[in-house]
């Protein structure tokens, strides 16, 4: 399932795909990071991400130049969510709290198994 990124990621998402976008901004996410327009087989993103992805990436993201790279938070927690993981293991990877987590993605209470029948509600 694709969670809808924010305006601020949703270029480096569609470029990426939401698998890569997550491991991007959870690597170099809250700090600049300079995108070549011209990277070279050496340049660690092309060996990660391909280089054809990192020209376009450079490109939609203003050129080549020092880019600062968004932490996007909450919505790196919903795609944790939507791989399965639940609040406490969200807010250990995310290094975050637990409340913080259940702020953003909410109770997950469908974990939490009924005490009654659904007919007796």
């Amino acid at each position: 399932m694709s969670i809808r990124p924010p305006a601020q990621i949703a270029a480096i998402v569609e470029i990426l795909g939401q698998d890569d976008a997550f491991d991007f901004l959870y690597d170099y996410g809250g700090a600049p990071i300079y995108l070549a327009g011209n990277p070279g087989a050496r340049n660690p993103l092309v060996k990660r991400f391909g280089r054809e992805r990192v020209v376009r990436l450079s490109d939609a993201l203003g050129g080549p130049g020092n880019f600062y790279v968004p932490v996007a938070k909450s919505w790196m927690m919903r795609v944790l969510a939507s791989r399965g993981l639940g609040r406490f293991e969200i807010a250990r990877r995310m290094r975050v709290s637990h409340v913080s987590v259940r702020r953003v993605i909410g109770r997950q209470d469908h974990l939490q198994l009924s005490l009654f029948d659904a007919d007796e509600r």
